[in-house]
C-alpha cells in the first residue's frame, strides 16, 4: 500500500479549509510540508535485516547484558522471554560486524536462534520455534520493556537511553523536552518548578500531568501550579533506560490526572558488576539590560551495583550545583509625582514595555531572580527474585537542597551619586518620586529534605495470570523558605522576616493489578489508592536565614484521598480488528481541612465525590503496517488540597476560598492514522478535549469587589491536530530523524464567573508547536545531533489582552535550536560537547528562559555499555 505526497497535501488542506480553522494559510502549507516529508522519508518497502556494518565492542558478560550493549551500539532491538536467557553467558565480540553477524556470535553456544521481524528488530527464540508463535506477555526488549499499559489505546512516544546519550540531558525532565506537542517549563538547570504543557493542558495545570518512575508516583498533586511540579529529582539521568509518553486519559489503568499526558520512566538494574560515573559541566553568558555575567554549574552522578544469582542492587549518588540567569525582574509604573528634593537621586533604570504594551521602568532583578542551588541525592535500589517468575524491588531515595537568591550585587540596577546600590526608600528617578518598599529586592533562602520509599512485587509468567502490587511514600521531612521583612543590604546578614514551611507534607500510594491473556482477550483488573497531605505554616521570625519561628502568621492543613477500581479488556476479535474497553470507578474525599491565624482557627466540613470514567477504543490494522484507531474517554480530575483549603480568614469568615470546588469532567476523543515501516513510522492524529468545570485561578467579576481564587470555569474546548515522524537511516544511512508539528485551537466556551472571557483562547495553550531532532552516526563512535523546538502565540491571561509576546512578563513565541557532538572512547568512556539555545535567544514564560548554554560531558562505564 502506498500513498502519494500529493494526496497527503490534499488531506491537510481539506482538514483546515472549513469554518473552524486555525486561520493561517502558512500553517496549512507547513502541515502539507510535514506530511510530504514523512511520505518521502518513510521507505514503505525497506529491506531487512539491516546490512550496514557497525564497529562493535561488547565484552564477555551475561547474554541479556550483551543484547543491551548491542542495542546501545547498533540500535538493534531484540525481544525475548526473560526465562530463555536468564542463566546464559555471552562470549562478547569486538570488531566490525553486521547486526546479523553480531547476533550469531553473541548467541554462540546457547542453542538459541533469532528471527528478524524488521530492519532493526529481532526475536530471540528457542531453535525450531517460530517468532509469530511466541507469546509476548513476558517479553523483554533488550533495552527495557516499557512499564506501560500493553494495550494502550492512545498515542505512545518512547525515548531510549541511546537517544538520550545524543542530547544535552542535565536533569531527568530533559528526557521529554522534544516529545511531540509537549514542552517542559524549565527555566534553568536545577529549577524545581518544571511542570509540563501538552496538547490542551497549560503549564500551570500541573495536576493534569501524571509522572511515574518504576511504578512510583512522582506527581505532586498537593496543588496544580508551577510550584508543585513533578519530583523529577528522584531520578538520575544516568539510570534512565527509557521514557514513555502517553497522550490523554484513554487507558483505564491511569487516573484522570493523565488528561494531558502520563509519563513513565523505566530505570535500569545491573545484570552483573556495574560502576558508572558521569560529569556534566555547563556555563551560560547572559546579557540583558543591566545584567552581563556568566552563570555556570555542574552535575555529577555515579552508579555502583551488581547482580548475584537472585539478588541485585544499585547505589546511586548525585550532586547538582548550579546558578541561574535572572528569572525575575522588578519594574515600576511611571510616576506622576515630582521629586521634592529629599529623595535619593539614582540612575540605572531602563524604559521597557510590559505584555500589555504599557510603559514601565525596569530597575533591577527580583530577589528570587538569580538562584544558586545545591542538590544532593542518594538512591538505593534492591531487587530479589523470589522465584523464576516473581520479582521484588525496594527503592529508597534521599534528596536535599539548599538554595539562595537575591545575593549582594545580583539585584538592583539603581545606584546613587557615589555608585552605591540602592534597594529601598524614596528615590528621585528622572525628577519623579518613587517609593521602594523594604521587600522590593528581598532575597530568599530555602532548605529541603525529602525522602521517598517504594516497594513492589510482580510476576512475569508467559501464560496465565500475572500479578503486581506496589506501595510508595513521599515525605517532605523539611521544606522551608525564608525571606526578610527588612531591606537589603542589612537583610543579607539575616534579621526579621518570615518562614514558609511545608514540613510533614507528602503523599502515599498503593496499587494492585492482575492481568491475564485469555485466548483473544487481555484482561486487566486493578485497585489504586492515594492520599495527599498538606501542612503549610507561615511564621514570623527574628532570623529569616534560620529555622526558628517566633510566632504563627497563618496555617493551612488538609488531606485528599482517592480510591479507584478499574477494569480493561483488549479483544482481538479478528486478525485486523481490536477493541479496548475500560472502566474506572473512583471515590474521592477531602477531609481534615483547616485554616488558622494567630487568633482564629476554622475547620472545613469533610466532603466526598464519586465518578465513573468509561473508555473505549477500536483499532483496525490493514496490511502494509497501517493502523487506524478511534478512542473516546471520559475522565475526572479532582481538586487538590491547595485548591480547596488555602485562602484567608477575616474573623470567623472564610474568604477567597471555595472548599466546594467541583472536579473537572472531560470528554476526550482521538483519531489516529499510523503507518509503520521497517525503519520508521509516521502518525497523524486529530483530537478533541471537551472539559467542564475546569479548575483554574481566575477573577470572579460578578461580585464586588472582584475576588481572585481557584474556581470552576464552566467549559473549555480544545481541537487539535498532530503529525509526527520518526525514522532511522532517513534519506541517508546513519541519519535518524524525528519531526513533529501540532496545532491547537482552544476556546473558553462558558465562564459564568467572568463572562468577558467567553470566546477567548484558554491560558497558555500555544496555537502551534513543532519539533525536530536529528542525529547522524558518522561512525560507530562519532555522532552529531541537532534539535529544535518551536512554540507559537499564546496568552498568559484569560482576557487575552496581551499585545507583546516577548516582554518580561509575557509567554513568548519562540524557536530555539540545540546541538551536541558525542564521541565514544574505547570500550568504557565517552565525551560530549553541546550547546542549548544556539542563537542565544531571549524568550520568556513570565520569566526569562536560559540563554546560550554550553556543555562538556564525560561518561565512564566499567561494563562497556556506553550509550551512543
Amino acid at each position: 500500500m502506498t500513498i502519494s505526497s500529493g494526496l497527503l497535501r490534499h488531506i491537510s488542506v481539506r482538514l483546515f479549509s472549513g469554518p473552524k480553522t486555525i486561520h493561517a494559510r502558512g500553517i496549512r502549507m507547513m502541515m502539507a510540508g510535514c506530511l510530504t516529508l514523512a511520505s518521502l522519508a518513510l521507505p514503505w518497502d525497506a529491506a531487512f535485516p539491516e546490512t550496514r556494518v557497525f564497529e562493535l565492542d561488547i565484552p564477555p558478560q551475561s547474554l541479556s547484558g550483551a543484547l543491551k550493549s548491542l542495542y546501545l551500539q547498533a540500535e538493534l532491538q531484540t525481544l525475548y522471554v526473560d526465562d530463555l536467557v536468564r542463566e546464559l553467558h555471552s562470549p562478547g565480540i569486538s570488531g566490525r560486524y553486521t547486526v546479523e553477524e553480531a547476533l550469531e556470535r553473541l548467541l554462540q553456544g546457547s542453542d538459541l536462534a533469532f528471527e528478524f521481524t524488521g530492519a532493526n528488530t529481532a526475536v530471540i527464540k528457542a531453535a525450531g520455534r517460530d517468532a509469530d508463535r511466541i507469546s509476548f506477555t513476558a517479553i523483554t526488549i533488550a533495552e527495557t520493556a516499557p512499564e506501560v499499559d500493553p494495550d494502550l489505546p492512545s498515542n505512545l512516544v518512547s525515548v531510549t537511553r541511546s537517544e538520550l546519550a545524543r542530547r544535552n540531558v542535565a536533569t531527568a525532565e530533559d528526557a521529554v523536552k522534544y516529545a511531540p506537542n509537549l514542552r517542559v517549563r524549565k527555566r534553568f538547570i536545577g529549577d524545581r518548578n518544571t511542570p509540563i504543557e501538552v496538547r490542551g493542558t497549560s503549564n500551570i495545570q500541573s495536576a493534569r500531568g501524571l509522572v511515574l518512575a518504576d511504578g512510583m508516583l512522582l506527581s505532586n498533586f498537593l496543588s496544580s501550579q508551577h510550584e508543585t511540579a513533578p519530583r523529577w529529582s528522584m531520578i538520575q539521568p544516568e539510570e534512565i533506560e527509557r521514557v514513555d509518553v502517553m497522550y490523554g486519559p484513554y487507558s483505564a489503568l491511569y487516573s484522570g490526572n493523565a488528561m494531558g499526558a502520563a509519563i513513565v520512566y523505566s530505570t535500569r538494574m545491573p545484570d552483573g558488576p556495574q560502576a558508572d560515573a558521569h560529569l556534566l559541566l555547563h556555563r551560560q553568558q547572559f546579557e540583558y539590560f543591566g545584567t552581563d555575567d556568566a552563570y555556570d554549574g555542574h552535575v555529577v552522578n555515579g552508579l555502583l551495583g551488581d547482580r548475584r544469582d537472585r539478588f541485585s542492587y544499585q547505589l546511586g549518588v548525585s550532586r547538582l550545583d548550579s546558578t541561574s540567569q535572572p528569572t525575575q525582574f522588578v519594574t515600576l509604573a511611571p510616576s506622576t509625582t515630582a521629586a521634592s528634593g529629599g529623595e535619593t537621586v539614582v540612575r540605572g533604570s531602563y524604559p521597557v514595555q510590559n505584555r500589555n504594551g504599557d510603559d514601565v521602568i525596569l530597575v533591577g532583578v527580583g530577589g528570587a531572580g538569580i538562584e544558586h542551588t545545591e542538590q544532593d541525592e542518594f538512591k538505593l535500589k534492591l531487587g530479589y527474585d523470589l522465584a523464576p517468575d516473581t520479582e521484588g524491588r525496594f527503592t529508597l531515595v534521599s534528596w536535599r537542597m539548599d538554595r539562595l537568591s537575591g545575593r549582594a550585587g545580583d539585584t538592583t540596577y539603581l545606584r546613587d551619586a557615589d555608585g552605591t546600590p540602592v534597594y529601598s526608600g524614596p528615590i528621585d528617578l528622572d525628577g519623579r518620586r518613587y517609593d521602594l518598599a523594604d521587600t522590593t529586592f528581598a532575597p530568599r533562602a530555602g532548605e529541603e529534605e525529602h525522602w521517598m520509599y517504594a516497594a513492589s512485587l510482580k510476576t512475569r509468567r508467559e501464560q496465565g495470570w500475572n500479578y503486581e502490587a506496589s506501595a510508595s511514600l513521599y515525605d517532605m521531612k523539611e521544606n522551608v523558605t525564608g525571606s526578610p521583612t527588612t531591606a537589603p543590604p542589612a537583610a543579607f546578614a539575616g534579621g526579621a522576616g518570615t518562614l514558609n514551611k511545608w514540613d510533614g507534607s507528602g503523599w502515599r500510594t498503593f496499587d494492585a493489578k492482575a492481568e491475564a491473556r485469555l485466548e483473544r482477550h487481555r484482561l486487566t483488573l486493578g485497585y489504586h489508592y492515594d492520599l495527599y497531605e498538606m501542612n503549610q505554616d507561615n511564621y514570623a521570625t527574628d532570623d529569616w536565614r534560620g529555622d526558628d519561628a517566633a510566632g504563627l502568621i497563618d496555617s493551612y492543613t488538609g488531606r485528599t484521598e482517592t480510591q479507584a477500581l478499574f477494569a480493561q479488556d483488549a479483544w482481538e476479535f479478528t486478525g485486523r480488528w481490536k477493541s479496548v474497553l475500560g472502566l474506572r470507578v473512583e471515590k474521592w474525599r477531602a477531609y481534615k481541612g483547616t485554616r488558622a491565624n494567630a487568633s482564629t482557627a476554622v475547620d472545613y466540613p469533610d466532603r466526598s465525590e464519586s465518578a465513573l470514567s468509561p473508555k473505549a477504543a477500536v483499532e483496525f490494522a490493514p496490511a502494509d503496517g497501517w493502523l487506524f484507531r478511534l478512542a473516546v474517554a471520559k475522565a475526572h480530575r479532582f481538586p487538590t488540597v491547595t485548591e480547596l483549603f488555602q485562602g484567608a480568614i477575616s474573623g470567623n469568615e472564610i474568604i477567597n476560598s471555595d472548599p466546594g470546588l467541583r472536579p473537572e469532567r472531560g470528554l476526550f476523543t482521538d483519531f489516529t492514522a499510523r503507518k509503520a515501516a521497517a525503519n520508521g513510522a509516521v502518525r497523524f492524529s486529530l483530537y478533541r478535549e471537551d472539559t467542564r468545570d475546569v479548575l483554574f485561578r481566575q477573577n470572579n467579576t460578578i461580585v464586588v469587589p472582584t475576588v481572585t481564587s481557584y474556581q470552576n470555569i464552566d467549559r473549555v474546548m480544545v481541537h487539535g491536530v498532530e503529525i509526527a515522524y520518526e525514522g532511522r537511516d532517513t534519506f541517508v544511512t546513519g541519519l535518524d530523524l524525528a519531526a513533529d508539528m501540532s496545532f491547537n485551537d482552544s476556546e473558553i466556551v462558558e465562564n459564568r464567573r467572568n463572562p468577558a472571557t467567553e470566546g477567548n483562547e484558554f491560558y497558555r495553550i500555544p496555537r502551534a508547536r513543532a519539533g525536530l531532532a536529528a542525529s547522524y552516526r558518522q561512525t560507530g563512535r562519532l555522532t552529531y545531533s541537532l534539535a529544535g523546538r518551536y512554540s507559537g502565540r499564546q496568552y498568559t491571561t484569560l482576557e487575552n489582552i496581551e499585545v507583546k509576546s516577548n516582554a518580561l512578563d509575557s509567554v513568548s513565541k519562540y524557536t530555539v535550536f540545540d546541538a551536541k557532538v558525542s564521541y565514544r572512547i574505547g570500550k568504557t568512556s565517552s565525551v560530549g560537547l553541546g550547546i542549548d539555545n544556539i542563537a542565544d535567544k531571549r524568550y520568556f514564560v513570565g520569566h526569562p528562559y536560559s540563554g546560550r548554554t554550553c556543555f562538556v560531558e564525560l561518561a565512564w562505564r566499567a561494563d562497556g555499555s556506553i550509550a551512543h
